[in-house]
């Protein structure tokens, strides 16, 4: 079993590749795509290219390692469940690299016959980031804006959020402690998932519409003031609440004005947590 690796332009060749597939719909395959680039320690290559010669035996694959660390996995198949085993094999190879992240974040398939316009949407955002020059302000604003890929899945976890059997909390929060001790106050009653920037968060909810966000103001990338709004923005169903080391009354004043639900102010408590999700309960049963 063969496995090429392309890390020299290898959004711009995975492109190529792409354009290929388009051309020949017939020729069945898959794409996974592997979001390394959010997993806090790297799964080394090695590891990689055993864990794919074990699962696709005498197949061959190519894998894209883009500039970022996100992977793209290409083989040719007529099976449907074959990125399962990889993503199984991946986990069980290299378990450490998954131990504060869900599988389902990091990890999406594609099929080539039929899943084509995605994919290449998403590659095209790649290479856009590579290409285009921005200074920090313009990088900031960039950050804000969502792809109508991003809004078609926005959508879709919209309507998925009336049949969950559990309510979804994002934690957006740069201090690794902080958003662990955040999240452990609440994951046990409720689905939770952290982020540790705004272009997580802004990932998180686009893809999950989780129903409270808990979210700090000083982000690495971002506002959180700023990020609150586009939130609201989007979804006026999401219920936010910031969370913040600086209790100034100018940042109760701007996120009162960006129409968020709740503030709560470091060292928070149990309790003040507890106050928040149940206000949240609450309302959501007053719109039922």
């Amino acid at each position: 079993m063969l496995v090429k690796s392309i890390d020299r332009d290898a959004e711009k060749v995975l492109m190529d590749t792409v354009d290929a597939c388009a051309r020949m719909p017939s020729q069945k395959g898959q794409i996974l795509f592997c979001a390394f680039s959010a997993l806090e320690e790297s799964i080394p290559p090695k590891v990689l290219n055993e864990t794919l010669k074990s699962v696709l035996s005498d197949q061959e694959a190519e894998c894209y390692v883009c500039s970022d660390r996100d992977t793209f996995i290409y083989w040719k198949t007529s099976l449907e469940n074959e990125h399962s085993l990889i993503i199984k094999a991946i986990q069980d190879n290299y378990p450490r690299a998954f131990l504060s992240v869900r599988p389902d974040k990091i990890f999406k398939s594609f099929n080539t016959s039929t899943e084509i316009e995605d994919l290449r949407s998403m590659i095209l955002g790649k290479i856009a980031l590579l290409t285009k020059t921005t200074s920090p302000q313009e990088q900031k604003q960039n950050l804000l804006s969502l792809s109508p890929l991003q809004s078609t899945l926005l959508k879709k976890a919209q309507e998925r959020r009336a049949t969950r059997s559990k309510t979804e909390i994002l934690v957006v929060e740069d201090q690794d402690f902080s958003r662990k001790l955040l999240m452990g106050l609440m994951q046990k009653e409720h689905l939770c998932y952290g982020a540790k920037n705004a272009a997580e968060a802004i990932q998180y909810f686009v893809e999950q519409a989780p129903d409270i966000i808990f979210l700090d103001i000083e982000l690495p990338d971002h506002d959180g003031h700023c990020l609150a709004k586009l939130f609201r923005q989007l979804d006026t169903r999401a219920f936010i609440v910031m969370v913040t080391g600086n209790n100034y009354q100018k940042d109760v004043d701007r996120a009162k004005e960006n129409g968020v639900n709740g503030f709560i102010a470091k060292p928070y408590n149990k309790q003040s947590i507890y106050n928040a999700v149940q206000s949240f309960l609450q309302s959501k049963q007053g719109r039922a």
